[in-house]
């Protein structure tokens, strides 16, 4: 199972950005194989359980989600695409982010620190409120 997974790793490193998970979709649907599909099922819900516990900790839950959405991926076309479409933006995010962080001064930099911090913090509380506040 370790070897498939890489072997699919390296697959998808080549597709370009935007079609990479349809691209594997297809794949998938050309294989015909339907076996493990109950596993990997099984899989995504219990990454989903972990990710719901590690949701206090910032940063390893996203990782885990993500990984259920891309098992789920390869059984749903509409997935597939939403994280093509999701990859798409949050590259162009990421490149924003890297571009200003090089030209912003030390001010700027601390500015940008302090944005993520009240986003997390904002989210974090929301988070606390929806599961405890009501």
């Amino acid at each position: 199972m370790k070897e498939k997974a890489r072997a699919t790793w390296e697959e998808m490193k080549h597709d370009p950005p935007g079609q990479r998970f349809q691209r594997h979709y297809h794949r998938r649907q050309e294989q015909g194989d339907r076996k493990g599909r109950g596993l990997r099922y099984l899989l995504v819900i219990g990454l989903v359980l972990v990710g719901i516990v590690l949701m206090f900790i910032p940063g390893p839950a996203v990782v885990v989600f993500a990984l259920a959405a891309a098992l789920l991926a390869e059984d749903s076309l509409r997935i597939a695409r939403a994280l093509d479409w999701l990859e798409v933006r949050i590259r162009r995010l990421v490149g924003w982010v890297a571009r200003t962080w090089k030209r912003a001064g030390a001010a700027g930099r601390a500015g940008l620190v302090l944005l993520a911090l009240a986003i997390a913090g904002t989210g974090a509380y929301g988070m606390w409120w929806m599961t405890f506040g009501r």
